[in-house]
């Protein structure tokens, strides 16, 4: 069970060697981290995704972007 548990974290771990710079690095890291949020709310990861990058992001309102965060997504 323990092997299971930290198999993600050991590939990522191999996967960010091939980020290209520390830009890169930081987007992986958002990316994963958005996906972790998502199993954590019980909430499927495609399915969020394209909800939220079918909105126009840049003209949302601090409240409205809130509300897009996995934790309050519905």
């Amino acid at each position: 069970l323990m092997e299971q548990a930290i198999r993600p974290i050991t590939l990522g771990r191999k996967n960010y060697l091939f980020c290209g710079n520390n830009e890169g690095a930081e987007n992986n890291a958002i990316f994963y981290t958005f996906m972790a949020c998502c199993r954590e709310a019980d909430i499927e990861p495609y399915k969020w995704m394209k909800e939220v990058l079918s909105r126009p992001l840049p003209d949302m309102t601090e409240e409205e972007l809130i509300k897009m965060l996995p934790s309050n997504f519905k």
